[in-house]
């Protein structure tokens, strides 16, 4: 039965590169910049199939019913390596029963990455189930050993935990959280079992409403629960910036004379509660999405209150300001432009060519994302940003860069290292996140992020102040894809365009992402020089 439903990498190939050149056509006759005939060839090169590649090579694709893709996580079980992707609202036939479905999350069985086999479409009854995270039964405090476990959002109504032992027949187990209205990234930290849930309440003639700040754009922050057992959740507390909280008076620095802008709501929080075996106890905020940006730092033993830490509250559900900044160990306020919209601590990167200094020669980063919002480059350009948050105090120091985090350099993309540009291909350019997983087996050498239209990127970050791309993976359109549209000086321009969302990488090192406009899951892996880099684990980094 499910040979019926393979989705042949082949099959993709065949019709890959005719599709690609409806799309340029498209671009050639309406959209190429003036200067784009001047772009030098690019680095990578345009395969047969219509994948542009440089040091990587497609091995697979899955088409998920045409299904509009936010956020794809890869998780190995047992022998099996699963994808969760979790999709946007809306509707499309399921072939596999015949009947159309509302969006949810399509689980994928990649054990082979040339030859994915599509298991399930788990409907979302809300629509739309953008997130996944996944815990194994194992690893959480008290959960069943050989059990897996999947939270996601339904619709930004309620977040669910499923089963997803057998991945092709899931059964739900809880529903931790109800009444919300809004909701984005969350993370659930399987070693303590907790997840902090990105949400909000902001209707206040609905029964769940919170009372926190609906002008905080967006309007979440975290509810954090208790899942060590996902059958039985347990709500610890609300938490965000001062400012969003009830009652508080708080605005954006510099705002307060003129806009009085109010913090913005989290956006993709990341916790490490140990590292390599050693207890970090930290937790990663990044504030604004696309503007307004605040990376915030923190003690995670003072954030939480009894008995999961030594946190203080009055009220865990409205805690005050002094209350949400005593476990603050750090923060930095970026430029108005830009915003913080998720983000990756990188620990112990061993600085070679500072390697004769007998003191702060390795160093812990934080990559943080600004995400571009805009199609056709009609805004700001948005950049990752590699931050110094090193704990230790260096010699002569009083504070450490964790304690006032210090901008090291920027990864960027440029616009014109591809034909046609990035900026005229009709959906956007720029970065949304980077890759999330602590067991990539390139972790601190590689950082893995998705570009939208330019595709999954992959930056070596062995020198942290000189980051260099050493490869990149852009997928063709499909017979799936969706138009992108713009307006522009009161033109419209409509296109295809592919949208790299989110990218993952499993603990084989192999790249994933799922299409924002509906072309499907693509899977690469690294060759070459980046293969190599990928390889090195000497902890040197030597040449």
């Amino acid at each position: 039965m499910k040979r019926n439903y393979r989705h042949s990498f082949q099959m993709q190939r065949r019709r890959s590169a005719p599709m690609l050149g409806i799309a340029l056509l498209v671009a050639a006759g309406t959209v190429w910049a003036a200067n784009d005939l001047d772009t030098p060839a690019a680095r990578g090169t345009v395969q047969k199939s219509g994948a542009d590649t440089y040091n990587m090579e497609w091995l697979g694709h899955d088409d998920l019913q045409g299904r509009t893709v936010y956020q794809t996580t890869v998780h190995t079980q047992g022998n099996r390596v699963i994808a969760y992707v979790g999709h946007f609202n809306g509707k499309m036939l399921n072939p596999m029963t015949g009947v159309t479905e509302t969006n949810g999350t399509s689980i994928v069985d990649v054990t082979d990455p040339r030859d994915p086999i599509y298991l399930k479409h788990l409907v979302a009854s809300h629509g739309g189930a953008r997130m996944a995270k996944l815990c194994e039964g194992s690893e959480l405090p008290h959960g069943i050993h050989g059990k897996t476990y999947l939270l996601r959002e339904n619709g930004a109504v309620s977040h669910e935990v499923w089963d997803v032992t057998d991945p092709a027949n899931p059964a739900l187990v809880s529903t931790p959280v109800t009444g919300v209205d809004v909701t984005h990234r969350n993370w659930w930290d399987c070693k303590s079992g907790i997840a902090y849930i990105v949400a909000g309440a902001t209707k206040s003639g609905d029964g769940a409403f919170d009372g926190w700040n609906g002008n905080s754009s967006p309007a979440q922050h975290l509810k954090i629960y208790d899942l060590s057992n996902p059958a039985s959740p347990k709500y610890i507390m609300d938490f965000g910036y001062p400012g969003q909280n009830p009652g508080s008076t708080f605005v954006m620095p510099g705002t307060e004379a003129t806009t009085k802008t109010v913090p913005p709501g989290v956006h993709g929080p990341i916790v490490v509660s140990s590292f390599k075996g050693k207890a970090v106890d930290r937790l990663y905020m990044p504030y604004g999405v696309g503007s307004d940006g605040i990376v915030q730092i923190l003690d995670l033993t003072k954030v939480l209150p009894p008995p999961y830490g030594t946190g203080s509250y009055a009220n865990v559900s409205k805690p005050t300001d002094a209350e949400l900044l005593q476990g603050q160990i750090g923060v930095i306020y970026m430029p108005g432009v830009e915003g913080g919209h998720s983000a990756i601590p990188i620990y112990g990167i061993p600085l070679k060519q500072y390697r004769n200094f007998t003191d702060n020669n390795v160093r812990d980063v934080l990559a943080v994302s600004s995400e571009e919002t805009d199609n056709r480059c009609t805004g700001s350009p948005h950049l990752m940003y590699l931050l110094d948050i090193t704990s230790k105090i260096g010699q002569g120091g009083s504070t450490s860069a964790e304690q006032h985090p210090w901008p090291m350099s920027t990864v960027t993309v440029d616009d014109f290292s591809a034909r046609p540009n990035f900026c005229s291909r009709g959906t956007r350019f720029g970065v949304h996140s980077p890759a999330e997983n602590f067991d990539d087996p390139s972790y601190g050498r590689l950082l893995t992020s998705a570009w939208f239209d330019a595709g999954i990127r992959v930056t070596d970050i062995r020198d942290p102040y000189h980051p260099r791309e050493v490869a990149h993976f852009i997928a063709p359109i499909t017979k799936f894809t969706q138009p992108s549209t713009a307006v522009i000086n009161g033109v419209s321009y409509t296109s295809l365009d592919v949208s790299c969302d989110n990218t993952d990488v499993d603990n084989r090192g192999l790249r994933y992402c799922g299409d924002r406009v509906g072309g499907g899951l693509d899977i690469a892996r690294l060759t070459d020089e980046a293969a190599e880099i990928a390889r090195d684990d000497s902890g040197a980094h030597e040449d």
